[in-house]
């Protein structure tokens, strides 16, 4: 009864939160016990250094811990562009199974078999995805500021979707590469990436030179066309491709997990054990809307699980916030 009560509490909160619906009436009622029983300021953000969206390098590697739009397990994913050509190889691992090596250029897609660092097969999956641009954000970007998320200083950039919802990019301040990615909907753009809605790059870094011509002429001159429908033909993302199976790269799976982000594992889950909140807390938040008219609110979050399970957000866009 206590759980259900907690979770029925906790989903009031964010749904509140993220309508916005309850920043007036809050703002209004509480200005004196924030000032009472708190006194660390609120999150601000200052001024973007520049109103232009930041271009990629015209090479680079990334590393990615992805999270799906549906319920299901973590995945990590290897990124290596090339613009010259233009090309991406995107090599992603489930965290717990299933695995898929890509080769995608402007004219097709090939699916990669064998080790990761040897590949011996090679197969066309016709155009399915395209090699992401040097500018993942698009000309209606806008930079609503910039503030430190996890002690990183980002630029906050959002970018409109055709319903009029945010897309969102963090971009390290000091390099204006990316750092972590959110999306609303699926997206084809950037290949790959667009198919999660979450993904933190743990790292991001410009590469003077990359082995894609010459992995690029080996799937040209050897890659068979897949032999009418079937299951990778079908696929429509990385992720159902994964089912389709690779001996070479579920049997690395492990390992370059460990290397791609070390200390990654599914397998320390077996001994967490869930994280009981305090019964009373209060905490500053940065809450990011969904819509794209919306710029971010620095909030107070009170919780007080003792009298009545009462949770109060305060939500404020002044700059700087002001209780």
């Amino acid at each position: 009864m206590l759980k259900r009560k907690a979770r029925a509490g906790t989903r009031s909160l964010w749904g509140a939160a993220r309508a916005a619906l309850v920043a007036a009436s809050v703002a209004a009622s509480m200005p004196a016990l924030a000032a009472a029983e708190w006194s660390a300021s609120l999150p601000t953000f200052s001024a973007c250094k520049s109103a232009t969206p930041p271009a990629l390098p015209a090479r680079w590697h990334a590393v990615g811990l992805m999270a799906p739009f549906s319920v299901g397990q973590l995945d990590v994913g290897e990124f290596v562009y090339d613009a010259a050509l233009p090309a991406m190889r995107a090599t992603v691992y489930g965290l717990e199974s299933g695995a898929v090596d890509l080769l995608i250029t402007g004219t097709d897609t090939y699916r990669l078999t064998g080790p990761h660092r040897a590949p011996t097969g090679c197969t066309s999956l016709g155009r399915k995805f395209a090699p992401p641009p040097a500018q993942w954000l698009s000309g209606q970007a806008v930079c609503v500021g910039e503030a430190p998320l996890a002690k990183i200083a980002t630029q906050w950039w959002k970018t409109p979707t055709a319903d009029d919802k945010s897309n969102w990019h963090w971009i390290k301040s000091a390099s204006g590469l990316p750092w972590r990615s959110l999306f609303v909907a699926p997206s084809p753009d950037p290949a790959i990436i667009g198919d999660y809605s979450l993904t933190y790059f743990p790292t991001f870094t410009p590469l003077p030179e990359t082995n894609l011509p010459r992995l690029r002429d080996f799937c040209a001159a050897q890659a068979p066309a897949a032999a009418g429908a079937n299951e990778a033909t079908e696929a429509k993302t990385a992720r159902a491709l994964m089912a389709v199976g690779n001996e070479a790269a579920e049997a690395e799976r492990g390992e370059r997990i460990a290397a791609l982000i070390p200390g990654l594992s599914h397998k320390a889950c077996s001994l967490a054990k869930p994280v009981r909140w305090p019964d009373q807390f209060v905490m500053t938040a940065i809450l990011t809307p969904i819509s794209f008219k919306e710029r971010p609110y620095s909030t107070l979050i009170y919780y007080d699980w003792s009298d009545a399970a009462s949770q109060l957000a305060i939500m404020l866009q002044d700059n700087p916030p002001v209780t």
